[in-house]
């Protein structure tokens, strides 16, 4: 697998082992949950399936782990920008 410098310079930053993915490629993911969730969720709940109080709990999780990620590629782009230290 190819690993681009988004990646090594947000894994050396954070002295963190190698990961399969970068952090903008989690960011993707994650708003394509979100978007599953929002849809799926609601009809849940109208069915009894699930209560109103999980289903938002369950979404803002995913809305935050999206803050996380776009927050840490953000910083990984900027110590590209200044060179990698």
């Amino acid at each position: 697998m190819r690993v681009n410098a988004e990646h090594i310079a947000h894994r050396q930053a954070y002295d963190m082992p190698e990961s399969k993915f970068t952090n903008d490629q989690k960011v993707i993911a994650l708003r394509r949950e979100l978007a599953f969730r929002r849809t799926v969720f609601p009809k849940r709940v109208r069915n009894g399936s699930m209560l109103k109080a999980e289903a938002e709990k369950q979404i803002a999780i995913v809305e935050e782990m999206i803050e996380d990620y776009t927050r840490l590629a953000q910083q990984a782009h900027e110590q590209l920008e200044l060179g990698g230290d």
